[in-house]
């Protein structure tokens, strides 16, 4: 653990500790409305939810802006997002559980357990059915999915119950704790502007102009080559920053490649890089990493892309890829397909020089 994690992880625990002295101490003193230890405890973890709840909020992705400016890669953000998930689960079983013993001590236990149509304990407060019909479904239902994801491969359904969970659970969340926007506005609004940049991003037209099927090292390996829109079509003649071209009277661009008037080309790459893949005809809604095969100097952006089974996604590209072969009418540069990139590796891990031979792996979170 580096010294910068340990700070985070320290001002993490002071601001909770903070948190609980405020809302337990001072802010449970005044409310003449609050009833013994126990409800005092029960809102105060509460609260305590509340804040972890808007720093989950905040932008997490490969190629988040947030990540950027702070200098955090990818992977030390999802251990850093995993560690507050479990935090709130904790939070929020602590928060219902001393609520429980409030309701024990107005015999409204077990009763409210299962508060429906509405609480015995606080009749008018509809949010209280809501938010645990909402927070039992979704740690049930993940944990169920989750379970079924690691036995049958199939991770589609867990990724769209998992997002529309968490979506369920932030909204009920918002209805019942009339402070929660308090602590989720900020996060939301860096979440929203990262996902407009990404948007842009994503935007850009994409012709596919290889998709075949072969196989490596006793592996199904699918060849994806494509060109990006905005990229300028490069001749690939490589030379110094605004030095005349060997081919044609353009000036170097600041990648070093040269300009040919056309509209798609490779991406500008480095080695080491990857991007985010979608192919709609197979999935909506997911995006996968792969890193890049090909070289910076290319004609085209190639991946090799292994496939994992035949229900994973890289095992229905390559399906795909052979249904295409088969057909013989097939061309690769109607199939619609989204790339968001080039992304690079974490700077903690180790370098990964990328080949024109070399094998994308799925990441293991999304294959």
């Amino acid at each position: 653990m580096t010294l910068g994690e340990m700070l985070l992880l320290a001002a993490l625990a002071l601001l909770l500790l903070g948190e609980f002295v405020y809302w337990y101490g001072f802010h449970g003193r005044a409310a003449s409305s609050i009833g013994d230890w126990k409800e005092q405890l029960a809102r105060t973890f509460g609260q305590l939810g509340n804040t972890v709840m808007g720093l989950l909020v905040l932008p997490l992705t490969r190629n988040s802006s947030l990540s950027f400016v702070l200098g955090v890669s990818w992977e030390k953000s999802l251990a850093a997002h995993r560690l507050l998930c479990w935090l709130l689960l904790a939070i929020v079983l602590v928060h219902q559980f001393s609520f429980w013993g409030v309701y024990v001590d107005n015999n409204c236990w077990p009763a409210d357990i299962a508060p429906f149509p509405a609480s015995e304990y606080d009749p008018s407060n509809w949010s209280i059915p809501l938010i645990v019909i909402v927070s039992w479904t979704v740690v049930l239902g993940a944990g169920i999915l989750a379970l079924a994801r690691l036995i049958f491969r199939t991770p589609g359904v867990f990724i769209l119950f998992r997002s529309a969970g968490a979506g369920a659970f932030f909204v009920a969340a918002l209805w019942h704790a009339t402070s929660a926007w308090q602590y989720a506005l900020s996060g939301l609004a860096l979440w929203v502007i990262d996902r407009l940049l990404r948007l842009r991003s994503t935007g850009r037209g994409v012709r596919i102009q290889a998709l075949e099927s072969n196989s490596e090292a006793d592996a199904d390996v699918v060849t994806l080559s494509y060109l990006v829109e905005g990229h300028g079509g490069c001749c690939n003649a490589m030379c110094g920053s605004g030095a005349p071209c060997a081919c044609c009277e353009c000036k170097c661009c600041a990648g070093g490649r040269h300009n040919d008037g056309s509209q798609y080309g490779p991406l500008n790459h480095e080695s080491g890089q990857f991007v985010l893949i979608n192919i709609p005809a197979l999935s909506e809604w997911e995006w996968h990493p792969f890193s890049i095969s090909s070289s910076p100097g290319d004609e085209v952006t190639t991946h090799h892309i292994k496939a994992r089974g035949p229900l994973s996604w890289s095992g229905q590209l390559l399906s795909l890829a052979k249904q295409a072969e088969l057909v013989g009418s097939f061309k690769a540069n109607e199939l619609v397909m989204h790339v968001e990139g080039e992304l690079r590796f974490p700077s903690t891990a180790s370098p990964v020089a990328a080949t024109t031979h070399a094998i994308s792996h799925p990441h293991p979170t999304s294959i």
